[in-house]
Protein backbone atom coordinates (compact mmCIF):
# COMPACT_ATOMS: atom_id res chain seq x y z
CA UNK A 1 0.00 0.00 0.00
CA UNK A 2 1.47 3.64 -1.17
CA UNK A 3 1.41 6.36 1.44
CA UNK A 4 0.25 9.52 0.36
CA UNK A 5 2.83 11.96 1.08
CA UNK A 6 0.94 13.91 4.18
CA UNK A 7 1.67 10.04 5.47
CA UNK A 8 4.69 10.26 4.50
CA UNK A 9 5.55 12.99 6.25
CA UNK A 10 3.77 11.56 9.46
CA UNK A 11 5.73 8.86 9.30
CA UNK A 12 9.53 10.97 9.47
CA UNK A 13 7.77 12.83 12.10
CA UNK A 14 6.98 9.59 14.36
CA UNK A 15 10.37 7.58 13.79
CA UNK A 16 12.39 10.65 13.65
CA UNK A 17 14.16 8.70 9.99
CA UNK A 18 14.43 11.27 7.30
CA UNK A 19 12.94 10.49 4.08
CA UNK A 20 14.23 11.14 0.66
CA UNK A 21 12.79 11.39 -2.70
CA UNK A 22 13.86 10.58 -5.57
CA UNK A 23 13.37 10.55 -9.30
CA UNK A 24 12.70 7.02 -10.20
CA UNK A 25 14.39 3.52 -9.35
CA UNK A 26 18.05 4.52 -10.99
CA UNK A 27 18.21 7.08 -8.09
CA UNK A 28 17.55 4.33 -4.90
CA UNK A 29 21.21 2.68 -4.45
CA UNK A 30 22.85 5.67 -5.88
CA UNK A 31 21.82 7.73 -3.13
CA UNK A 32 21.53 4.81 -0.29
CA UNK A 33 25.35 4.15 -1.17
CA UNK A 34 26.00 7.43 -0.09
CA UNK A 35 24.10 7.66 3.34
CA UNK A 36 25.70 4.54 4.51
CA UNK A 37 29.13 6.27 3.44
CA UNK A 38 28.31 8.84 5.66
CA UNK A 39 26.49 6.72 8.46
CA UNK A 40 22.99 8.51 7.70
CA UNK A 41 20.11 5.99 8.75
CA UNK A 42 17.57 7.31 5.66
CA UNK A 43 14.86 6.54 3.59
CA UNK A 44 15.00 6.63 0.02
CA UNK A 45 11.87 6.81 -1.98
CA UNK A 46 11.25 6.92 -5.67
CA UNK A 47 8.44 9.75 -6.12
CA UNK A 48 6.44 7.23 -7.65
CA UNK A 49 5.97 4.85 -4.79
CA UNK A 50 4.05 8.20 -3.21
CA UNK A 51 0.51 8.39 -3.59
CA UNK A 52 -0.40 10.76 -6.26
CA UNK A 53 2.97 11.06 -7.99
CA UNK A 54 4.75 9.47 -10.96
CA UNK A 55 8.12 8.84 -11.28
CA UNK A 56 10.44 11.80 -13.25
CA UNK A 57 12.58 14.91 -11.49
CA UNK A 58 8.98 17.04 -12.06
CA UNK A 59 7.04 14.73 -9.68
CA UNK A 60 9.77 15.16 -7.02
CA UNK A 61 9.73 19.07 -7.58
CA UNK A 62 5.87 19.08 -7.42
CA UNK A 63 5.97 17.09 -4.45
CA UNK A 64 8.39 18.93 -2.38
CA UNK A 65 5.94 22.29 -3.49
CA UNK A 66 2.72 20.52 -2.35
CA UNK A 67 4.35 20.63 1.62
CA UNK A 68 5.62 24.05 1.44
CA UNK A 69 2.88 25.11 3.92
CA UNK A 70 3.46 22.38 6.38
CA UNK A 71 7.42 22.66 6.45
CA UNK A 72 6.74 26.49 6.66
CA UNK A 73 5.10 25.84 9.94
CA UNK A 74 6.48 22.81 11.56
CA UNK A 75 10.59 23.82 10.71
CA UNK A 76 11.75 20.42 12.16
CA UNK A 77 10.49 18.81 8.61
CA UNK A 78 13.87 20.44 6.94
CA UNK A 79 15.77 17.94 9.02
CA UNK A 80 13.50 15.30 7.96
CA UNK A 81 11.95 15.17 4.36
CA UNK A 82 14.56 16.37 1.08
CA UNK A 83 13.67 15.90 -2.49
CA UNK A 84 16.72 15.28 -5.08
CA UNK A 85 16.41 16.00 -8.47
CA UNK A 86 18.68 16.25 -11.57
CA UNK A 87 19.78 19.37 -12.91
CA UNK A 88 19.55 18.82 -16.52
CA UNK A 89 18.88 21.55 -18.52
CA UNK A 90 17.07 23.89 -16.15
CA UNK A 91 19.81 26.04 -15.50
CA UNK A 92 19.91 27.30 -18.97
CA UNK A 93 16.09 27.38 -19.41
CA UNK A 94 16.17 29.63 -16.40
CA UNK A 95 14.05 27.42 -14.41
CA UNK A 96 16.47 26.16 -11.67
CA UNK A 97 13.72 26.01 -8.35
CA UNK A 98 14.63 27.57 -5.53
CA UNK A 99 12.38 26.10 -2.23
CA UNK A 100 13.02 24.75 0.79
CA UNK A 101 13.81 20.74 1.24
CA UNK A 102 14.65 20.25 -2.45
CA UNK A 103 18.09 19.96 -3.72
CA UNK A 104 19.60 19.95 -7.32
CA UNK A 105 22.74 18.51 -8.58
CA UNK A 106 25.25 20.45 -9.60
CA UNK A 107 25.50 18.01 -12.63
CA UNK A 108 23.49 17.10 -15.49
CA UNK A 109 22.80 14.30 -12.96
CA UNK A 110 23.97 11.77 -10.87
CA UNK A 111 25.72 9.84 -13.26
CA UNK A 112 27.55 12.89 -14.20
CA UNK A 113 29.65 12.86 -11.00
CA UNK A 114 30.77 8.54 -12.13
CA UNK A 115 33.49 9.54 -14.49
CA UNK A 116 36.67 10.66 -12.40
CA UNK A 117 40.40 9.67 -12.46
CA UNK A 118 39.87 8.52 -8.77
CA UNK A 119 37.21 5.68 -9.92
CA UNK A 120 38.75 4.89 -13.21
CA UNK A 121 41.86 3.99 -10.99
CA UNK A 122 40.32 1.08 -9.14
CA UNK A 123 37.82 0.17 -12.46
CA UNK A 124 40.97 -0.89 -13.82
CA UNK A 125 42.15 -3.44 -10.80
CA UNK A 126 38.79 -4.97 -11.50
CA UNK A 127 38.82 -5.41 -15.21
CA UNK A 128 42.22 -6.90 -15.12
CA UNK A 129 44.65 -9.05 -12.27
CA UNK A 130 46.77 -5.82 -11.30
CA UNK A 131 46.61 -3.99 -8.05
CA UNK A 132 45.65 -0.37 -7.78
CA UNK A 133 49.26 -0.70 -7.17
CA UNK A 134 50.09 -0.78 -10.21
CA UNK A 135 47.79 1.53 -11.69
CA UNK A 136 49.76 5.08 -12.18
CA UNK A 137 49.72 8.11 -13.96
CA UNK A 138 50.82 6.36 -17.07
CA UNK A 139 48.14 3.83 -17.53
CA UNK A 140 45.50 6.29 -16.81
CA UNK A 141 46.74 8.30 -19.46
CA UNK A 142 46.97 5.48 -21.77
CA UNK A 143 43.00 4.83 -20.69
CA UNK A 144 42.03 8.30 -21.41
CA UNK A 145 43.50 8.17 -24.86
CA UNK A 146 41.04 9.21 -27.90
CA UNK A 147 38.40 10.06 -25.43
CA UNK A 148 38.40 13.56 -26.27
CA UNK A 149 37.48 12.90 -29.56
CA UNK A 150 34.31 10.70 -28.39
CA UNK A 151 33.63 13.64 -25.57
CA UNK A 152 33.94 16.14 -28.32
CA UNK A 153 30.96 14.29 -30.60
CA UNK A 154 28.87 13.92 -27.23
CA UNK A 155 29.22 17.91 -26.47
CA UNK A 156 27.77 18.54 -29.99
CA UNK A 157 24.59 15.75 -29.84
CA UNK A 158 24.09 17.36 -26.54
CA UNK A 159 24.12 20.98 -27.31
CA UNK A 160 21.81 19.95 -30.08
CA UNK A 161 19.52 18.41 -27.72
CA UNK A 162 19.85 21.17 -25.55
CA UNK A 163 18.98 23.61 -28.55
CA UNK A 164 15.51 21.29 -28.91
CA UNK A 165 15.03 21.91 -25.41
CA UNK A 166 15.62 25.98 -25.14
CA UNK A 167 14.42 27.24 -28.26
CA UNK A 168 10.14 26.61 -29.46
CA UNK A 169 10.06 25.22 -32.63
CA UNK A 170 13.05 24.20 -33.54
CA UNK A 171 13.44 20.35 -33.90
CA UNK A 172 16.63 18.63 -33.02
CA UNK A 173 18.28 15.54 -34.84
CA UNK A 174 17.99 13.51 -31.38
CA UNK A 175 16.28 14.44 -27.97
CA UNK A 176 17.67 13.75 -24.40
CA UNK A 177 14.69 11.37 -24.03
CA UNK A 178 16.62 8.93 -26.51
CA UNK A 179 18.81 5.75 -25.19
CA UNK A 180 22.45 5.90 -25.29
CA UNK A 181 22.67 2.94 -27.20
CA UNK A 182 20.53 4.30 -30.17
CA UNK A 183 22.70 7.36 -30.29
CA UNK A 184 26.29 6.42 -29.42
CA UNK A 185 26.64 2.56 -30.40
CA UNK A 186 28.98 2.15 -33.34
CA UNK A 187 26.47 1.71 -36.15
CA UNK A 188 24.08 4.46 -34.98
CA UNK A 189 26.75 6.84 -34.40
CA UNK A 190 27.67 6.85 -38.07
CA UNK A 191 24.32 7.76 -39.27
CA UNK A 192 23.46 10.46 -36.74
CA UNK A 193 26.82 11.86 -36.22
CA UNK A 194 27.22 13.65 -39.88
CA UNK A 195 24.17 15.02 -39.31
CA UNK A 196 25.02 16.90 -36.27
CA UNK A 197 28.43 17.41 -38.17
CA UNK A 198 26.64 19.80 -40.49
CA UNK A 199 25.44 22.00 -37.58
CA UNK A 200 28.35 22.84 -36.03
CA UNK A 201 28.67 26.30 -36.90
CA UNK A 202 24.82 26.39 -35.32
CA UNK A 203 25.52 24.89 -32.66
CA UNK A 204 28.99 26.75 -31.58
CA UNK A 205 26.75 29.88 -32.06
CA UNK A 206 24.37 28.64 -29.72
CA UNK A 207 26.74 27.34 -27.24
CA UNK A 208 28.37 31.14 -27.39
CA UNK A 209 25.07 32.63 -26.43
CA UNK A 210 24.69 30.02 -23.64
CA UNK A 211 27.80 30.48 -22.49
CA UNK A 212 29.10 26.90 -22.99
CA UNK A 213 32.22 25.16 -23.36
CA UNK A 214 33.43 21.83 -24.48
CA UNK A 215 34.64 21.89 -20.00
CA UNK A 216 30.65 22.24 -19.27
CA UNK A 217 30.12 18.16 -20.44
CA UNK A 218 28.74 17.12 -17.37
CA UNK A 219 26.46 20.03 -17.42
CA UNK A 220 25.41 19.79 -20.56
CA UNK A 221 25.41 16.02 -21.41
CA UNK A 222 22.94 13.84 -20.25
CA UNK A 223 24.38 11.19 -17.27
CA UNK A 224 23.15 7.86 -19.22
CA UNK A 225 24.62 9.49 -22.96
CA UNK A 226 28.05 10.54 -20.78
CA UNK A 227 28.65 7.37 -19.08
CA UNK A 228 27.72 4.78 -21.85
CA UNK A 229 30.39 6.67 -24.08
CA UNK A 230 32.96 6.56 -20.82
CA UNK A 231 32.29 3.03 -20.19
CA UNK A 232 32.41 2.16 -24.07
CA UNK A 233 35.26 3.61 -24.30
CA UNK A 234 37.17 2.28 -21.01
CA UNK A 235 36.20 -1.41 -21.79
CA UNK A 236 37.61 -0.63 -25.46
CA UNK A 237 41.06 0.60 -24.08
CA UNK A 238 41.29 -1.99 -21.30
CA UNK A 239 41.43 -4.97 -24.19
CA UNK A 240 44.73 -3.07 -25.26
CA UNK A 241 46.27 -2.54 -21.70
CA UNK A 242 47.84 -6.46 -22.32
CA UNK A 243 49.62 -5.22 -25.69
CA UNK A 244 50.80 -1.64 -23.94
CA UNK A 245 52.33 -4.18 -21.13
CA UNK A 246 56.08 -3.32 -20.88
CA UNK A 247 55.96 -0.44 -23.82
CA UNK A 248 53.66 2.26 -23.04
CA UNK A 249 52.80 1.09 -19.52
CA UNK A 250 54.63 -0.72 -16.53
CA UNK A 251 55.09 -4.73 -17.01
CA UNK A 252 54.03 -6.52 -15.27
CA UNK A 253 55.92 -9.81 -13.51
CA UNK A 254 55.08 -12.36 -15.95
CA UNK A 255 55.93 -10.55 -19.16
CA UNK A 256 59.12 -9.62 -17.36
CA UNK A 257 59.93 -13.80 -16.97
CA UNK A 258 58.98 -14.29 -20.72
CA UNK A 259 55.34 -15.57 -19.60
CA UNK A 260 53.38 -13.44 -21.84
CA UNK A 261 50.30 -15.70 -21.67
CA UNK A 262 49.15 -14.69 -18.44
CA UNK A 263 50.15 -10.93 -18.33
CA UNK A 264 48.14 -9.34 -15.15
CA UNK A 265 47.11 -6.43 -17.79
CA UNK A 266 44.77 -9.26 -19.56
CA UNK A 267 40.91 -8.47 -18.96
CA UNK A 268 39.88 -11.02 -16.36
CA UNK A 269 36.05 -11.40 -18.40
CA UNK A 270 34.06 -9.92 -21.20
CA UNK A 271 32.89 -6.65 -19.54
CA UNK A 272 29.59 -4.86 -20.72
CA UNK A 273 28.30 -1.12 -20.80
CA UNK A 274 26.02 -1.95 -17.72
CA UNK A 275 28.23 -4.03 -15.88
CA UNK A 276 31.09 -1.01 -15.68
CA UNK A 277 27.94 1.52 -14.79
CA UNK A 278 26.81 -0.79 -12.08
CA UNK A 279 30.49 -1.09 -10.46
CA UNK A 280 30.85 3.20 -10.30
CA UNK A 281 28.06 3.37 -8.62
CA UNK A 282 28.91 1.23 -5.44
CA UNK A 283 30.05 3.61 -2.85
CA UNK A 284 33.43 1.48 -2.87
CA UNK A 285 34.16 3.43 -6.17
CA UNK A 286 33.02 7.14 -5.15
CA UNK A 287 35.48 9.72 -5.44
CA UNK A 288 34.53 11.88 -2.57
CA UNK A 289 35.86 15.53 -4.23
CA UNK A 290 32.78 14.87 -6.41
CA UNK A 291 30.16 13.44 -4.40
CA UNK A 292 31.05 15.76 -0.83
CA UNK A 293 28.57 18.64 -1.61
CA UNK A 294 25.94 15.93 -1.86
CA UNK A 295 27.10 14.29 1.27
CA UNK A 296 27.07 17.72 2.96
CA UNK A 297 23.74 18.52 2.12
CA UNK A 298 22.30 14.68 3.48
CA UNK A 299 24.09 15.19 6.46
CA UNK A 300 21.96 17.78 7.31
CA UNK A 301 19.35 15.89 7.68
CA UNK A 302 18.52 14.65 11.31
Amino acid sequence: MKYDIEETLTECIMSGIPTILVEGIDDISFYENISMTIDKDVSIQAIENIEGYGQGCEEVERAINDIQEEIRVNTQLKKLIMGIIDKDTRYYRGEVPNMPCLFVLEYYSYESHLTTSYSLKKLISILTQVSEKMVDDRVIEFMLQGLADKYDKLYYISLEALKGRCETGYIPVKRYKEEPGSIFSKGALGFVWPQIEVKKDELDKFAEEKQITREDIKYVAKGKWLLYVYCNHIIERAYLLKDACGNLIKSCKYCDSGTKTKCLWRTSANFQIAQLKNLLTSSTMFDENELMYIKDRIKLLA
